[in-house]
């Protein structure tokens, strides 16, 4: 005695549609990580930012003239890296975001081609342009953090100069030297 299950028939169209969708939700996740830890990036830059234009507003009530303009040339040269890293980070937010919604299409696509039929070779379209985004915006983060590095080593400069101008000891060798 045969059991006929119609819906079985069904099921390897079903799993491979869940299959092409588990795809781009996966890439969905990854994007929405990048976006969080660069939205908590440029939180980081914009307080830095405010943060320096303070240092620079209070430095005018100092008496030390020959620190005053060391450290004002310091501050207002982070500033400008400060810009940078914002923009730079903008831009990869926003390439995040787009990458994000490409794979959402991706999804959508790969929905709508089971539903309706029809070439199976459009989801590829923006999903290969989801992955573009991630790596033109990873890109940018790799820029980003150098910038970053740079502005530690111009902090780590300024603190080796400023020993050196108040006490006669020689500043600790740098990581240059070595």
């Amino acid at each position: 005695m045969q059991i006929h299950l119609p819906f079985l028939s069904e099921l390897p169209s079903a799993t491979a549609f869940l299959t092409g969708l588990l795809t781009p939700a996966l890439l969905i996740s990854a994007s929405g990580t990048f976006i969080l830890g660069t939205s908590i990036r440029l939180g980081r830059v914009v307080d830095r930012t405010r943060g320096i234009a303070d240092l620079l507003e209070h430095l005018a009530d100092r008496t030390v003239p020959e620190l005053m303009d060391a450290k004002r040339r310091m501050l207002t040269g982070q500033l400008a890296v400060q810009r940078e890293r914002a923009r730079l980070l903008q831009r990869a937010l926003f390439t995040f975001y787009m990458a994000a919604m490409s794979f959402v299409c991706t999804s959508v696509m790969i929905g709508l081609l089971t539903i309706f039929g029809g070439p199976s070779w459009i989801p590829v379209l923006p999903a290969l342009a989801g992955a573009f985004a991630l790596f033109y915006a990873s890109i940018l983060m790799i820029i980003e953090v150098r910038r970053s590095l740079g502005v530690l080593e111009t902090e780590h400069t300024f603190i080796n100069e400023l020993v050196i101008l108040r006490s006669d000891t020689p500043a600790p060798p740098s990581d240059e030297l070595r």
